[in-house]
């Protein structure tokens, strides 16, 4: 209990600060959409225009930046970009601290196994995960209240919100796994970092031609896609497989590597 309450300590102030980017995030992002709204005939002429290139880029793709839920669907691109690379450092990180802090030995000396201790931290990733989503989900409906969404776009919203929160385990589990395999935890963080960018790459270059259409299948960005999550109006079944069958794989690592890793101090 005192390892749980304790990593919550040190992760507030991390989970604060993330959460007051993510609100400005989106509250810049809107501003934007009121004078896409007003001027649409003028914002799609000016999109046609766009090199293709550019729309993967942004993540624009086919979806319509005049109406609430394309416009939102371009945002989440970004959104899920900066949550990947919270929970992956926050994953990595969690395992690293007495490495870093030269406290290992402090904590591991205890009568408590790791497997406990394992337990502990990673129930704080947890919620630190849940609480970041639900500042986002609040804060979506919050500013997007003032634009009189319908059904549909608070349906769309719920959707890109929990595949934001699938995401984030996935890159939470994998951290984790990184710094339990690695001899030095402290790498895992860089590891997972370069995975998210790799992620963002893969899902982009997919989107430039046909040609590289089969990158999509290497990125989560692309598994939960915000056009395709636009068109079907649902979350594709075997991304939620595919994405559950890597946080479990993660953990499972994770707890049989870290609970035999010689600890470096």
């Amino acid at each position: 209990m005192n390892v749980f309450l304790k990593e919550l300590k040190t992760r507030r102030k991390s989970l604060i600060i993330w959460s007051v980017v993510m609100i400005i995030y989106l509250y810049l992002s809107m501003l934007k959409f009121e004078t896409f709204s007003a001027t649409p005939a003028v914002v799609s002429e000016l999109l046609r225009n766009f090199p293709s290139t550019l729309k993967a880029v942004f993540g624009m793709g086919g979806l319509d930046l005049t109406t609430l839920s394309g416009y939102f669907g371009v945002v989440f691109a970004y959104t899920a970009l900066l949550v990947a690379v919270f929970a992956g450092m926050l994953g990595s990180r969690v395992l690293s601290d007495e490495e870093s802090d030269k406290t290992s030995e402090f904590l591991y000396a205890k009568p408590i196994p790791r497997s406990k201790i394992l337990t502990a931290k990673l129930s704080v990733v947890l919620i630190d995960i849940v609480i970041l989503c639900a500042v986002l989900f609040a804060g979506s409906l919050a500013l997007v209240s003032k634009f009189s969404p319908t059904s549909q776009d608070i349906h769309f919203i719920i959707l890109l919100n929990t595949a934001a929160l699938i995401i984030m385990l996935v890159f939470a589990a994998l951290g984790a796994a990184a710094s339990s395999l690695l001899r030095r935890a402290v790498t895992g963080g860089k590891i997972i970092a370069m995975l998210v960018f790799a992620c963002f790459v893969l899902d982009s270059a997919s989107k430039l031609t046909p040609d590289l259409d089969w990158m999509k299948y290497f990125s989560i960005f692309s598994w939960f896609d915000a056009q395709r999550i636009l068109t079907a109006m649902n979350l594709n079944m075997y991304a939620l497989i595919a994405s559950s069958a890597l946080v479990v794989i993660g953990i499972v690592v994770t707890y049989v590597f870290y609970s035999k890793k010689d600890l470096t101090t």
